[in-house]
């Protein structure tokens, strides 16, 4: 409930809407009464003036009943929309801040699910509330309580039977709940796969697994499809058998008004009050039932979107000060690192100092920790123990926003967005374009100044309109075109050839641009020309120095050589 509050912008509305739709409950409940009058007095008192009165009052309070409910809709439809549009943010947003140790917690259809499905039922739930939940009590309350005024011998023989109607709905909402909360685990798993094909498209035709595939999606679809008719068939119970069982309890509240009517305790036209009101009372109950039908999915949805939106963030933006202009200084301090899924450390006592406008190369094997290396410099997470110095101040006293903003960076794994070449250079700032055509020369990505509409091309999802070597050099133009104190290339050289690697790294020499360099290759020869080279092995430096000098002393260093062309080293 706390999470429905939060998010509703319009309380105000939300209250008026409540109330309009309390209003057009109670003018419906008036409607009975003055058909007993019309009865009364004007098919059986020939007393036409009130009659007349009475239908009067009843098509005022019809059409006054019906604008009240057409007000509440539109209130409920402005509170209930804005309410999953400010919830839909805070998901959003609270994904976007949270680490990507915190974000690796779920699954990406998980979090699409959440994003999307979760938040609609949420949606509905607040909207049926507004509609149902101030109409089905109410009515509820006012039918039981005109009942027993009108006769309360048969009001008592609703009172015996309304208790056990409602414990058998209750049992059936409680299976329908737990079978829901089984259905969204499903739903994600079925997401998930869909996903990995889409992504994977290639490799599993690669490797002619598209049989595979279509009977693995087959069997997981096949159980969501079980449990949604398993949950379909348990929901199916309720109205049938509500229905059901107040159709039984009406007739014997008939049976019970008749014999009152045959010894001139009751009415005719109170006996239809008693129907009418009965009636009513069975709408209610069934509305509540859906409601709750409703509310057993909201609290299902609630759950996991509370999940998120009460994830605890491992890396907490403290930090006050701002990262000065210039070529940035690196210190390691017996530094160690692991990952929570993990017991041993991925890097441990690193103990380093990187000087401004130093070029330093990182290699090792696969696994070593050399990407990870990076990860705690961008503060994608934080040291267990040790401390990292920027400037000769803790990493952790700079605002992350600031610290970030004086990196610019390219991964191993080149990321594109949906749009163009010029929204991806940007990426929210904005460069000339005589500085995007140059970055784009410099990572030898002329092929794009080359197309008809040169920087405004487009660039589909994931960037699948260009080739690996093609993404790889745009992303490398993105961190090129930025004016950083600190440039990391993670491997961009391995999408590409040894030729354009090295037209590359010669246009990297001749910019003039002031700043901190580190580039991780698995090339030898991408790195021969830096200031210093840092030999990871295990999650420890192991060795550094310049490349003749590694040659000599570090045994890891000259395999990883001799296993590469000699000649190639340039």
């Amino acid at each position: 409930m706390n999470l429905l509050i939060k998010y509703i912008k319009y309380k105000k509305m939300f209250v008026i809407g409540f109330i309009a739709k309390t209003v057009e409950v109670i003018l419906e409940l008036f409607l009975p009464v003055f058909m007993a009058v019309v009865m009364r007095e004007g098919l059986k008192g020939n007393n036409y003036n009130e009659a007349y009165l009475m239908i009067g009052l009843i098509m005022a309070f019809a059409i006054s009943g019906y604008f009240s409910t057409v007000f509440s809709h539109r209130l409920t439809a402005k509170v209930s929309q804005d309410f999953a549009k400010n919830l839909r943010q805070a998901i959003f947003y609270k994904v976007e801040d949270l680490a990507i140790e915190d974000t690796d917690a779920f699954s990406s259809s998980g979090l699409i699910n959440r994003l999307n499905l979760d938040v609609s039922h949420l949606q509905n739930g607040l909207a049926m509330t507004m509609r149902v939940a101030s109409r089905a009590p109410v009515l509820m309350i006012g039918s039981i309580v005109s009942l027993f005024i009108i006769s309360p011998k048969i009001a008592l023989v609703l009172a015996i039977g309304l208790p056990l109607i409602i414990t058998v709905l209750i049992v059936i909402m409680y299976f329908s709940m737990r079978i829901f909360q089984l259905f969204q685990k499903q739903n994600d798993r079925l997401l998930e796969n869909v996903k990995d094909n889409v992504e994977g498209v290639r490799m599993i035709r690669a490797f002619a697994q598209v049989e595979h595939e279509e009977k693995r999606f087959e069997s997981r679809n096949k159980v969501l499809s079980e449990i949604m008719i398993k949950l379909g068939k348990v929901t199916s119970l309720s109205t049938p058998f509500a229905t059901l069982a107040f159709n039984i309890v009406l007739v014997i509240m008939i049976y019970v008004g008749a014999l009152d009517i045959n010894i001139g305790s009751l009415d005719q036209e109170q006996l239809i009050q008693v129907i009418n009101y009965t009636t009513q009372l069975t709408l209610s109950v069934i509305g509540v039932m859906n409601l709750v039908l409703l509310y057993t999915k909201m609290y299902s949805s609630t759950i996991r979107i509370k999940e998120i939106l009460d994830k605890d963030k491992s890396v907490i933006d403290n930090g006050e000060l701002i990262v000065k202009e210039g070529p940035m200084k690196i210190e390691f301090k017996n530094v160690d690192f692991s990952y929570e899924s993990s017991s041993k450390n991925t890097l441990q006592k690193i103990n380093l100092v990187i000087n401004p406008n130093e070029t330093i190369g990182v290699v090792g094997l696969t696994g070593s920790g050399k990407t990870t290396f990076i990860d705690l410099l961008m503060r994608f997470y934080d040291v267990n123990k040790g401390e990292i110095l920027i400037n000769d101040i803790n990493i952790k006293e700079y605002k992350i926003e600031s610290l970030r903003d004086k990196i610019a960076y390219a991964s191993q794994k080149a990321a594109l967005l949906y749009g163009d070449i010029r929204s991806n250079i940007n990426m929210n700032k904005e460069y000339s374009d005589e500085e995007i055509t140059e970055a784009l020369k410099d990572a030898q990505a002329q092929f794009i100044l080359r197309r008809e509409k040169g920087i405004e091309s487009e660039v589909l999802r994931q960037g699948m309109n260009y080739s690996g070597g093609q993404r790889q050099r745009i992303a490398l133009a993105r961190a090129l075109v930025k004016d950083s104190s600190l440039l990391i290339l993670d491997d961009v050289f391995s999408a590409l050839d040894y030729v354009t690697d090295l037209k590359i790294r010669k246009r990297l020499d001749k910019r003039k641009n002031q700043q901190t360099k580190i580039y991780i290759s698995q090339r030898l020869s991408s790195l021969v020309n830096t200031d210093k080279i840092i030999v990871i092995d295990g999650g420890k430096i192991i060795a550094s120095g310049k490349h003749d000098e590694l040659l000599n002393s570090c045994e890891l260093y000259r395999s990883l050589y001799e296993t590469q062309v000699a000649g190639g080293i340039q």
